[in-house]
């Protein structure tokens, strides 16, 4: 948008004869450097983040996207609450009771669960945590299995037999074999099978 408006600044100018010819040279200068500037930025950042510039949108499904900015198989609170969507530093200025509620208020608008429901749930745990939800979310979310609005609609049980399918349908591996792993357990699989590092 910049450059756009100092080219037609620049334009105007030109035609009323504010700008001699001498100068054009230099303007033309300045405007390649910005662009190409703008150019390298952009497409660094995008093969950075697996962009598909062909269609100018990131490809979607399993295994694209960026890789998360924070451990996959991470099982504690810092790391469910950068899942969430809060930053490091935010997290890091929070008590533990603050950190607890944070993520209760955020899973409430994440999953189907009310407040009441949330509070009633352990912090971590290997079957039925709000760190265990948190990941399960995260898993089914980047990988495009769940928009974040159908998601709002599904419970914990659902949002990890979601998951459960969706490995044996990539894998192969059996479902009484997914079921029998604890939220973690199933989570850390997921990161694996869509290199999610």
């Amino acid at each position: 948008a910049v450059v756009s408006t100092q080219s037609k600044q620049w334009y105007q100018r030109r035609v009323h004869g504010d700008i001699s010819s001498t100068n054009t040279f230099s303007i033309s200068i300045m405007h390649l450097l910005i662009l190409s500037t703008f150019l390298l930025t952009s497409t660094s950042s995008g093969f950075s983040m697996g962009l598909d510039f062909g269609s100018g949108a990131p490809p979607m499904g399993p295994g694209f996207g960026p890789p998360p900015l924070f451990s996959c198989t991470g099982k504690t609170v810092e790391d469910a609450l950068q899942k969430l969507g809060r930053n490091g530093e935010q997290v890091s200025r929070m008590s533990s009771e603050d950190q607890r509620n944070t993520m209760i208020v955020l899973l409430a608008d994440g999953s189907k669960h009310s407040i009441q429901e949330l509070q009633g749930m352990t912090t971590v745990g290997d079957l039925g945590s709000l760190v265990g939800l948190a990941s399960i979310r995260d898993v089914l979310l980047w990988n495009h299995f769940r928009t974040p609005e159908e998601l709002s609609r599904i419970s914990y049980d659902d949002q990890r037999n979601t998951l459960i399918v969706e490995l044996n349908q990539a894998t192969g591996k059996a479902i009484p074999e997914l079921q029998g792993m604890n939220d973690f357990k199933l989570v850390g699989f997921g990161c694996e099978t869509w290199r999610m590092f």
